[in-house]
């Protein structure tokens, strides 16, 4: 299975947790660029339109079947190694802090992981059917 297609895959088994992950990048980026008050998008990359797909994203409709990842890997590259915009790849896709949405993310895999049989069964018939009880969930059974 090709990248390309994993990811597609990940898109649809997983689209809460592929769209949540996707936001807190987009932010992560969106954030650096006020930060060095850029006024173009070009500014931030050669590769205007796709800085603007990053920039703008909002749902996994945005992106296409054609080049599923939010930001390439040439694009990830740049950002750490050439501009040295963050400190490596990690903090560009996870951030510098996974408390500050660990609790978040949780509930996004969990949603996913309810609507995918094989997967579902090993929530062992835990009532957690929304998102109010699958926080409620968390926050007494990981104490961060």
């Amino acid at each position: 299975m090709s990248s390309k297609q994993f990811n597609n895959s990940c898109k649809e088994k997983f689209p809460n947790s592929c769209h949540f992950i996707f936001k807190k990048c987009s932010q992560r980026i969106q954030e650096k660029y006020k930060d060095l008050k850029l006024k173009r998008h070009i500014d931030l990359h050669s590769d205007e339109k796709l800085i603007g797909k990053i920039l703008n994203y909002s749902n996994l409709s945005d992106l296409s079947r054609n080049n599923p990842y939010l930001i390439t890997p040439s694009v990830l590259k740049y950002f750490v190694n050439e501009e040295h915009y963050f400190n490596d790849e990690n903090e560009v896709l996870w951030g510098c802090d996974i408390d500050e949405y660990l609790e978040d993310f949780f509930i996004e895999m969990i949603l996913d992981i309810q609507e995918i049989p094989e997967y579902s069964k090993h929530l062992l018939n835990l009532s957690l059917t929304n998102t109010e009880d699958i926080r409620e969930y968390f926050s007494t059974t990981f104490f961060l």
